[in-house]
């Protein structure tokens, strides 16, 4: 599964943070 997050998107620290745990789990990053 590929995750593309907008600019806008990665602006909102909600978004920073969920971002982060789909790139550390190895099914989803």
């Amino acid at each position: 599964m590929q995750t593309n997050f907008s600019l806008a998107a990665l602006a909102d620290p909600a978004m920073q943070a969920s971002e982060k745990i789909l790139r550390t789990c190895v099914h989803c990053g």
